[in-house]
């Protein structure tokens, strides 16, 4: 071969490298918005293409990369709810409730889907435009185990803020009981021993309600708790934050029976013309265009006992599960009492020792040897009290499993899956269509 001709196949070679490397960032940047669309949700996929692209040829990697990212991008779009089962599935956006907003990360319960839509209703809005915005059927608002995409929230909160003209209707609307209607959260705030128990356990399983809000608790010379809304809330902020804010207050003053004043609340977004509502509610110094949305308490406030622990445990568990829970807790022996202090402490998490003995006023020592004389261990009876509990709740078909699951504090609700099955041979729900 030529020197001529070696150098021409060469230039070739070049060129169609430059021409391939050419389609390649024409490809990254057709696929960038995608990509940035849902970089939040699909960067870990894009991470195991990059992993999976090293046993692809160097020429193709980029393509496949590319290719696989472009392919899952939509999918955020198009994503239909989620009935909770006892395999963990990711929680899927739907048709109206992707449209309002095409972020969705998270899940929400029925319930409060359900919740929002009523108080809609009561605003004047049409069921059936609410039940559009927020793209579920009838049929899974009937089904208390059916998890939704925090988009059917959000697509919810704007369809209000855009039917709704009062723009203190979140305020106004806040001051109704709210325990019965928040389910598990509200019962585990319930049966904690002061406001500040209930409010860790609020930021503990508020996710079990909805993920569109996080509330955290900041201790220190004053208890300020803040709340952190889901970022594509758009022309629904204003109002979703000072329903959600004012709930908190309520939920205070419903659990010390109390009428709290907080030192001051802040909301994030501008001051509306009229705030009438918003003193009258919160009676303490109210900022707006603030960099955080809080109420700020004073420590006193949160030390007060919570009140009516046994009207609430009427209120969420069915017949047949208090009696099981009576049969458990109520009786003289030591077994009885560590089985009562367990219930209170579940809500958290397995107790220790520790914490149990904390809770019966007696030395750890004590307790061991107390419970080792009836034959039993601390372990032994957590395992039964959770049991129990599990097969006695799942009777009610109201209660969703995934409550149940936090309920029994369990961390997740794949651990409890394991667990019962370990017990009785199948799954909760397979336990609940066919044995209930």
């Amino acid at each position: 071969m030529t020197p001529a001709k070696r150098e021409g196949k060469t230039d070739t070679a070049r060129s169609r490298q430059l021409t391939e490397k050419s389609a390649e960032n024409h490809a990254v940047t057709t696929a960038a918005p995608a990509i940035a669309r849902s970089a939040g949700v699909w960067c870990l996929y894009f991470v195991t293409a990059r992993r999976v692209g090293r046993f692809l040829p160097r020429r193709t990697r980029t393509k496949e990369v590319i290719r696989f990212c472009t392919q899952l991008a939509p999918m955020q779009d198009s994503r239909p709810p989620r009935r909770y089962s006892d395999r963990s599935s990711g929680a899927q956006s739907r048709r109206g409730a992707s449209r309002a907003c095409p972020v969705s990360v998270g899940t929400v319960s029925v319930r409060a889907v359900a919740h929002l839509i009523d108080l809609g209703i009561t605003a004047g809005v049409r069921r059936d435009t609410l039940i559009a915005a927020a793209g579920v059927t009838h049929h899974e608002l009937s089904d208390p185990d059916t998890r939704l995409p925090v988009s059917a929230e959000i697509a919810l909160w704007q369809t209000l803020a855009r039917h709704v003209p009062d723009p203190e209707f979140g305020v106004r609307t806040a001051g109704a009981p709210l325990l019965r209607t928040i389910g598990l959260v509200g019962y585990v705030a319930r049966f904690s021993a002061t406001l500040r128990d209930a409010l860790r356990r609020v930021q503990r399983y508020g996710r079990v309600f909805t993920e569109a809000v996080e509330f955290e608790l900041a201790e220190g010379r004053r208890e300020v708790v803040i709340a952190k809304a889901h970022p594509a809330l758009g022309p629904g902020q204003a109002l979703a934050e000072s329903y959600r804010l004012a709930s908190l207050l309520s939920l205070a003053r419903e659990l010390s029976g109390h009428h709290i004043v907080p030192t001051e609340v802040s909301f994030t977004f501008q001051q509306p013309q009229n705030t009438g509502a918003y003193r009258q509610h919160f009676r303490c110094p109210l900022h707006f265009a603030a960099r955080s949305a809080r109420v700020v308490f004073r420590r006193p406030d949160l030390d007060l006992p919570v009140v009516g622990a046994d009207e609430t445990l009427a209120g969420y568990l069915s017949k047949y599960a208090e009696q099981v829970l009576a049969s458990l807790v109520r009786g003289e022996t030591m077994r009885h009492r560590v089985r009562a202090a367990i219930w209170s402490l579940l809500g958290d998490g397995p107790p220790s020792l520790k914490q149990v003995a904390g809770a019966l006023r007696m030395p750890r020592r004590t307790l061991q040897r107390r419970l080792t004389a009836e034959g039993t261990s601390l372990q032994r009876e957590i395992e039964e009290m959770r049991k129990a509990m599990a097969i006695a709740v799942l009777r009610d078909r109201s209660v969703v499993i995934e409550d149940l699951a936090f309920l029994l504090g369990y961390s997740e609700p794949s651990s409890f899956f394991r667990s019962f099955k370990r017990w009785t041979g199948t799954t909760p729900r397979h336990y609940r269509d066919t044995t209930i």
